[in-house]
């Protein structure tokens, strides 16, 4: 199962060293492995009972007793809430550049037109600390709505995270959950094109790496712990 944890991939390797979190990698596929096994091998020391269509609660009820039952059920809640709202502050900034995208493509200014530009094999990003998700308005945009701007109704913080919520609440109103399961494929589909757009920027770019130059912008560090 894959989700939006596969963004912070990249930067935990990046913590960890390059053969260290290789590693973490390999253990922590592992651990996933082997937990999953077990759960799906629990039901087997269920003796007269129909485990077809028994939750993992139940389950934990029969081996662990009620509190058992009830600590799998907050545990339960508490990695739900979590990826609620990871996908939820996800969605909104999804939503927020989708809609920047939408109005600089309606309304082309000079910033809209570096996104002609061929890419090139930049491969170091500079951070630019002051950053903070809000895009700078232009005091000449024409007026939307009650007199203001796209940039004055269009923010990350307000606007767009109560538009959403708008929205996905309509969509909690379903009856039956099957609608969604459709765009599972949607998933694979990202997956893919995810996986042919590096591949083919490696090769076009190239393997920046470098093991032994430590002044290089390309050295990753394989020392096991971080002294």
């Amino acid at each position: 199962m894959m989700g939006v944890s596969l963004l912070s991939m990249p930067w935990a390797l990046y913590q960890a060293g390059l053969i260290f979190g290789i590693f973490i990698f390999i253990a922590m596929g592992a651990l996933c492995f082997y937990t999953t096994y077990l759960i799906l091998r629990s039901p087997r020391g269920l003796k007269k009972m129909d485990t077809t269509s028994m939750e993992f609660t139940e389950i934990c009820r029969y081996y662990l007793g009620r509190y058992g039952e009830i600590t799998a059920i907050l545990l339960s809640m508490f990695v739900l809430s979590g990826a609620i709202l990871a996908y939820y502050v996800l969605m909104s900034n999804f939503l927020y550049f989708t809609g920047n995208l939408i109005y600089e493509l309606a309304h082309p200014s000079s910033s809209a037109s570096t996104m002609q530009e061929e890419p090139r094999c930049d491969f170091h990003c500079q951070m630019d600390d002051s950053f903070n998700g809000e895009k700078p308005y232009n005091s000449t945009e024409p007026a939307m709505l009650f007199g203001l701007t796209f940039h004055e109704l269009w923010k990350l913080r307000l606007s767009v995270p109560i538009l959403l919520s708008i929205v996905t609440f309509g969509l909690l109103n379903f009856k039956s959950p099957t609608f969604f399961t459709k765009f599972n494929v949607l998933g694979t589909i990202t997956i893919m094109y995810i996986v042919v757009f590096n591949a083919a920027r490696l090769i076009k770019c190239g393997v920046h790496l470098s093991l032994t130059d430590t002044t290089s912008e390309v050295y990753a560090e394989c020392k096991l712990f971080d002294l």
